[in-house]
C-alpha cells in the first residue's frame, strides 16, 4: 500500500484502490506544496444510488502562520466499505 500512496500523493486528486469486490481505499491528495501547514478537509461523502461522491478541499496555512520551508504532500486516506456496483466521483 505504501508504494501506491507514494505513487499518487504528488499529484492533486482522488485515487482509488479496490480491495476485493466490496471495498476500496480512497487517497485524497493535495499534491506538492512548498511549505508545511497544508491539510486536506473532507467536506462530504455522499452515497446515493450507483455513485459515491467525495467533496474535499486543500486547506492552506494561515498567511501569518509560521511554517517550515520544505516540500510537503498533504493527503488523506479513507476506506469505503460498500462499493458494490458504484462509481466513486470527485465533486
Amino acid at each position: 500500500m505504501l508504494k501506491w500512496i507514494e505513487q499518487y500523493k504528488k499529484k492533486e486528486g482522488i485515487y482509488i484502490k479496490k480491495e476485493g469486490n466490496t471495498s476500496a481505499l480512497v487517497l485524497i491528495s493535495g499534491g506538492e506544496k512548498p511549505t508545511s501547514g497544508y491539510t486536506i478537509g473532507l467536506k462530504k461523502v455522499s452515497n446515493k444510488e450507483d455513485k459515491i461522491k467525495i467533496e474535499y478541499e486543500v486547506i492552506s496555512p494561515d498567511k501569518n502562520a509560521m511554517v517550515t520551508q520544505v516540500i510537503t504532500y498533504p493527503y488523506m486516506l479513507i476506506k469505503i466499505d460498500d462499493i458494490t456496483g458504484k462509481e466513486i466521483l470527485n465533486e
